[in-house]
């Protein structure tokens, strides 16, 4: 199984973006995204959010390395109605996962 810094790892070769860019685009800080490709950290909830609407990440790749890194459909966007929804939801498998108590 990978761990959450490689499958980051994968997405930003996938996207070929630099980590710069990569932190941009999700809201994080290079510093940031370099901790959790080393696995020495993770990102908040909001973080994980904007890698789910923003780079139409799978959650179930995202979380357990299976299936497709990328939702099939293109430009997949969260309305701002939806976004607690999510939130709440990407909490519960971050809880069924045990990522939970990783994340400040």
């Amino acid at each position: 199984m990978l761990t959450q810094g490689e499958k980051i790892e994968e997405i930003i070769r996938a996207l070929r973006l630099s980590r710069e860019e990569f932190a941009n685009k999700i809201n994080s800080s290079v510093a940031q995204v370099g901790k959790v490709v080393r696995n020495e950290g993770n990102f908040g909830i909001d973080v994980y959010c904007n890698l789910i609407n923003n780079l139409n990440i799978s959650v179930d790749w995202l979380l357990t390395g299976k299936g497709e890194m990328f939702l099939q459909e293109k430009n997949v966007k969260l309305s701002d109605e939806f976004k607690d929804v999510v939130k709440a939801e990407v909490i519960t498998l971050l809880h069924e996962y045990g990522v939970i108590d990783k994340i400040k």
